[in-house]
């Protein structure tokens, strides 16, 4: 076909070639825009969080076992406060060996296992002051304010003076420290040191309050349950 008849001497075949060439040069000119465009703006910042290093692992001291010599062993089961009737249970059933067998504390050992909602036993008086635990755990006085201290302080050491073994539960007392952490926005690894170090003369943690009954049991100690 002659040229002549095509406007401005252009034939279909130049003007596709053209037409494709044109677009080339656009779809080139976008695709340097785009990443100079994102240079400008800066990457986003990445939204990975920088992951906590673990938490040291717990030493747990098991050497009370070995501390229960005396011929008559039990421990007392205590889930809940119950106003302290662990501690008051296992006076009066050390009362009765001494009094039927004329016995001493060294003859008739107990261990108190304070867990679940009844773990608070053994914190000190300064976490329950801090924290106040006496609210939490809806612990009144006698004029039925809520208490600012541990009110079992003293009945523990009386206790532990007895040859009593005193363990809590740590996986009830650091879901305290979790709730306690979270209301007071602190850390949370901060707020479990913080009550592993203040607890009441002599308490110890383990594992788990149902670990410690198990513990014991197989230490040679009947179950009794407080309440």
């Amino acid at each position: 076909m002659s040229s002549k008849n095509q406007p401005n001497g252009v034939t279909p075949r130049r003007e596709f070639l053209g037409q494709i060439a044109t677009a080339a040069v656009a779809l080139a000119g976008t695709a340097c825009v785009a990443p100079a465009l994102a240079t400008s703006q800066g990457a986003p910042a990445s939204s990975t969080p920088t992951p906590r290093p673990p938490a040291p692992k717990t030493v747990f001291d098991d050497s009370w076992t070995q501390r229960l010599t005396g011929k008559h062993k039990a421990v007392f089961d205590s889930p809940e406060i119950f106003g302290g009737a662990a501690i008051y249970q296992a006076e009066l059933w050390a009362s009765g060996f001494k009094e039927m067998y004329n016995v001493t504390d060294a003859d008739a050992q107990a261990v108190l296992v304070l867990r679940h909602a009844a773990v608070p036993m053994v914190f000190s008086d300064a976490i329950w002051t801090k924290y106040e635990i006496g609210k939490r755990r809806k612990v009144k006085d006698d004029k039925g304010a809520w208490v600012k201290t541990n009110p079992y302080v003293e009945s523990l050491a009386r206790a532990r003076e007895r040859g009593s073994i005193i363990l809590g539960c740590n996986l009830a007392a650091m879901g305290i420290a979790a709730s306690i952490a979270r209301d007071t926005k602190q850390d949370i690894e901060a707020v479990r040191s913080e009550i592993r170090s203040n607890l009441v003369p002599g308490a110890l943690l383990m594992p788990s309050g149902i670990f410690a009954l198990h513990r014991a049991q197989e230490a040679g100690c009947t179950y009794m349950r407080a309440g």
